[in-house]
Protein backbone atom coordinates (compact mmCIF):
# COMPACT_ATOMS: atom_id res chain seq x y z
CA UNK A 1 0.00 0.00 0.00
CA UNK A 2 1.03 3.78 -0.46
CA UNK A 3 -0.43 6.76 0.58
CA UNK A 4 -2.14 8.53 -2.59
CA UNK A 5 -3.97 11.79 -1.83
CA UNK A 6 -4.51 13.90 1.39
CA UNK A 7 -7.18 15.78 1.28
CA UNK A 8 -7.41 19.41 2.76
CA UNK A 9 -10.49 21.00 3.75
CA UNK A 10 -10.11 25.00 3.12
CA UNK A 11 -12.18 28.27 2.85
CA UNK A 12 -10.51 29.69 -0.55
CA UNK A 13 -8.99 26.56 -2.90
CA UNK A 14 -7.64 29.16 -5.30
CA UNK A 15 -5.82 31.02 -3.17
CA UNK A 16 -4.50 28.11 -1.24
CA UNK A 17 -3.60 27.09 -4.57
CA UNK A 18 -1.90 29.87 -5.59
CA UNK A 19 -0.03 29.50 -2.32
CA UNK A 20 1.22 26.12 -2.66
CA UNK A 21 2.54 27.06 -6.58
CA UNK A 22 3.73 30.09 -5.62
CA UNK A 23 5.76 29.56 -2.35
CA UNK A 24 6.54 25.66 -2.60
CA UNK A 25 6.41 25.77 -6.57
CA UNK A 26 4.00 22.59 -6.48
CA UNK A 27 2.53 21.93 -9.78
CA UNK A 28 -1.47 21.69 -10.48
CA UNK A 29 -1.81 18.40 -11.49
CA UNK A 30 -5.61 18.69 -12.24
CA UNK A 31 -8.73 21.09 -11.39
CA UNK A 32 -12.20 19.10 -11.66
CA UNK A 33 -15.27 20.59 -11.38
CA UNK A 34 -17.67 17.72 -11.13
CA UNK A 35 -21.26 19.13 -10.49
CA UNK A 36 -21.33 21.49 -7.68
CA UNK A 37 -17.91 19.74 -6.66
CA UNK A 38 -14.90 21.66 -7.33
CA UNK A 39 -11.06 19.91 -6.54
CA UNK A 40 -7.97 20.97 -7.00
CA UNK A 41 -4.66 18.24 -7.06
CA UNK A 42 -1.45 19.72 -6.52
CA UNK A 43 1.83 17.54 -6.09
CA UNK A 44 5.36 18.98 -5.00
CA UNK A 45 6.53 18.07 -8.46
CA UNK A 46 5.09 16.02 -11.56
CA UNK A 47 5.82 12.42 -11.27
CA UNK A 48 5.04 12.64 -7.46
CA UNK A 49 2.68 9.65 -6.79
CA UNK A 50 0.97 11.40 -3.64
CA UNK A 51 -0.77 14.57 -4.10
CA UNK A 52 -2.85 17.03 -2.15
CA UNK A 53 -6.74 17.08 -2.87
CA UNK A 54 -8.09 20.59 -2.14
CA UNK A 55 -11.81 20.81 -1.13
CA UNK A 56 -14.17 23.18 -0.35
CA UNK A 57 -14.64 22.47 3.43
CA UNK A 58 -18.50 24.17 3.19
CA UNK A 59 -19.07 21.88 0.01
CA UNK A 60 -17.76 18.47 2.15
CA UNK A 61 -19.66 19.57 5.17
CA UNK A 62 -22.98 19.67 3.51
CA UNK A 63 -22.21 16.34 2.05
CA UNK A 64 -20.97 14.95 5.13
CA UNK A 65 -21.65 15.87 8.37
CA UNK A 66 -19.42 13.42 10.30
CA UNK A 67 -16.02 14.03 8.97
CA UNK A 68 -13.63 16.05 10.86
CA UNK A 69 -12.98 19.31 8.72
CA UNK A 70 -9.56 19.70 10.75
CA UNK A 71 -6.00 20.12 9.07
CA UNK A 72 -3.91 16.58 8.60
CA UNK A 73 -0.59 17.29 10.25
CA UNK A 74 1.82 16.87 7.02
CA UNK A 75 5.41 17.41 7.16
CA UNK A 76 7.56 17.82 4.24
CA UNK A 77 10.92 17.44 3.12
CA UNK A 78 13.43 19.90 1.93
CA UNK A 79 16.92 19.51 0.44
CA UNK A 80 17.69 23.03 1.23
CA UNK A 81 16.07 24.15 4.63
CA UNK A 82 17.50 27.34 5.39
CA UNK A 83 17.05 28.42 1.86
CA UNK A 84 13.60 27.44 2.14
CA UNK A 85 12.83 29.22 5.49
CA UNK A 86 15.03 32.38 4.09
CA UNK A 87 12.38 32.23 0.72
CA UNK A 88 9.14 32.20 3.40
CA UNK A 89 10.19 34.26 5.55
CA UNK A 90 11.25 37.01 2.55
CA UNK A 91 7.68 36.45 1.04
CA UNK A 92 6.16 37.47 4.17
CA UNK A 93 4.63 33.93 5.08
CA UNK A 94 3.72 33.13 8.67
CA UNK A 95 7.08 31.11 9.56
CA UNK A 96 8.47 29.61 12.83
CA UNK A 97 11.83 29.27 13.85
CA UNK A 98 14.14 26.03 12.59
CA UNK A 99 14.43 23.86 15.54
CA UNK A 100 17.27 21.13 16.27
CA UNK A 101 15.17 17.63 16.79
CA UNK A 102 16.86 14.59 17.27
CA UNK A 103 17.81 13.26 13.57
CA UNK A 104 16.62 16.06 11.90
CA UNK A 105 15.94 19.73 11.58
CA UNK A 106 12.66 21.52 11.20
CA UNK A 107 10.20 24.64 10.80
CA UNK A 108 6.56 25.02 10.89
CA UNK A 109 4.61 27.38 8.63
CA UNK A 110 0.86 28.25 7.80
CA UNK A 111 -0.80 29.02 4.61
CA UNK A 112 -3.31 32.05 4.36
CA UNK A 113 -5.85 30.03 6.44
CA UNK A 114 -3.60 29.39 8.89
CA UNK A 115 -3.23 25.76 8.41
CA UNK A 116 0.05 24.56 9.90
CA UNK A 117 2.80 22.30 8.31
CA UNK A 118 6.17 21.61 8.85
CA UNK A 119 9.54 21.47 6.58
CA UNK A 120 12.30 19.08 7.42
CA UNK A 121 15.79 19.07 6.03
CA UNK A 122 16.17 15.96 3.83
Amino acid sequence: MQLAQLMLYVENQKEIRDFWVKHFDFVVKNEVMNGDMYMIELSPHANAETTIILHNREQIMKMSPELDMTTPSLLFATSDLEKLHARLVAANVTVGEIVDMPGYRVFNFADPENHYFAVKQA
